[in-house]
């Protein structure tokens, strides 16, 4: 279990407007570039790539996009950064000049916002936790720190200053949901409605289990079903099935924000067909010689070591048939030949779907052994009234 501690996200200790507390200083800083965010918290990111999956694979993205490349920065550059930061550290900070905000006084809309909080002595800097804005996303919340080391004390000094910030550089109608850690995002989610008068909807948008897997967890494969179905990667061809599917799948979820009208679900399906993004699992038309697409599952959120498997889902006509179950130990097969772990959210009710995911080898969730729940964190999503709603 010793691979399975390491990918848990165990605390890593590495890492700003100051804040004193007794012998270290909380300090909050503002990033309006992904660049910038990874010159500062990037490799705390890369040797946690599990926990901080939502945030980096976007991030290097955007980094890409703004004429940097794919790299995290190195150490030198992260220790440049961080000399001009502390050099500057007594300075009036940038973020609260006029040019970053609207003449109304109000924030600006920006397309990426990043916000870390660090506690720093003498000896060290730790980076608490990490909030991205960015596109139309929720606002995704990393900390290295397990649950069960964010007491009340420890939330309060470092969540009540980022949801200050939050409210200095981002709109407050453009935070229409909040996704982390669950003790993190309760806490958050808490201090953003006091600070904006937006409240947070009742019942939770998501309740889940963040589980993952390894080659050495995941099963292997079963043989192929007698030629019934046959399986890979999505083409132009089954864009239109597979967006039906997209579509539905937002349906299966009555409490779901983000649902997708046919239409909408046929463009989301091209966008992942054209990325490399979606397989499909087919099944034979009796007596046609054709094949419909009776499987979907999306592959997205890739960085260097890791890749998120989301949008599992089978035709209401298929299901009990085992395809979810063959066509996720395929893909993970495929994905885990060249990155070391698949992750996935996993909810609560989702009682079937656990125990499919648990036997195709995702740790912590469905029949695995009950020594596995030490290595999975509950997630949480919080929604709040009078936003604008994005999607993810």
């Amino acid at each position: 279990m010793k691979d399975l501690t390491a990918l848990s996200g165990s605390s890593n200790r590495n890492q700003l407007k100051p804040l004193r507390q007794p012998s270290s200083i909380i300090c909050v800083n503002t990033h309006f570039s992904a660049r910038d965010m990874l010159l500062a918290a990037g490799p705390d990111l890369e040797a946690n790539p599990v926990k901080a999956n939502l945030i980096l694979s976007d991030a290097v993205e955007r980094q890409v996009i703004e004429g940097y490349g794919e790299e995290i920065p190195s150490s030198l550059e992260r220790r440049r950064w961080w000399d001009a930061y502390i050099r500057n550290m007594g300075k009036t900070e940038s973020l609260m000049e006029p040019s970053n905000r609207g003449a109304d006084g109000r924030p600006l809309l920006r397309d990426a916002v990043y916000i870390s909080v660090w506690t720093l002595d003498q000896n060290s800097r730790t980076l608490d936790f990490l909030i991205a804005c960015t596109g139309r996303k929720p606002v995704f919340v990393f900390t290295n720190h397990p649950s069960d080391a964010l007491s009340p004390a420890f939330l309060e000094r470092r969540l009540v200053p980022l949801a200050e910030r939050m409210k200095q550089v981002i709109a407050e109608h453009r935070v229409f949901s909040i996704v982390g850690l669950e003790p993190v995002t309760a806490y958050l989610a808490s201090v953003w409605e006091t600070l904006t008068g937006h409240y947070i909807l009742r019942p939770a948008y998501y309740e889940a289990t963040h589980t993952f897997c390894t080659r050495q967890t995941l099963a292997r494969p079963r043989q192929p079903f007698a030629g019934e179905c046959r399986m890979g990667l999505a083409t132009e061809a089954h864009i239109t099935q597979a967006g039906r599917l997209c579509s539905v799948f937002t349906d299966s979820a009555h409490d779901d924000p983000y649902k997708l009208s046919v239409k909408q679900g046929i463009q989301e399906a091209s966008y992942l067909i054209g990325r490399k993004e979606l397989y499909v699992c087919e099944a034979p038309l009796p007596g046609t010689g054709a094949y419909e697409v009776v499987c979907i599952i999306a592959v997205t959120r890739k960085s260097s070591k890791v890749a998120a498997v989301s949008k599992v889902f089978t035709h209401m006509n298929h299901r009990r048939k085992g395809y979810a179950k063959h066509l996720l130990t395929f893909v993970c097969h495929d994905v885990l030949r060249t990155k070391e772990v698949v992750v996935l959210f996993v909810g609560h009710d989702l009682k079937t779907a656990a125990h499919v995911y648990g036997r195709v080898g995702f740790v912590g969730v469905g029949d695995r052994p009950l020594s596995e729940r030490a290595f999975v964190e509950n997630w949480l999503e919080l929604g709040f009234d009078n936003v604008d709603i994005g999607h993810w």
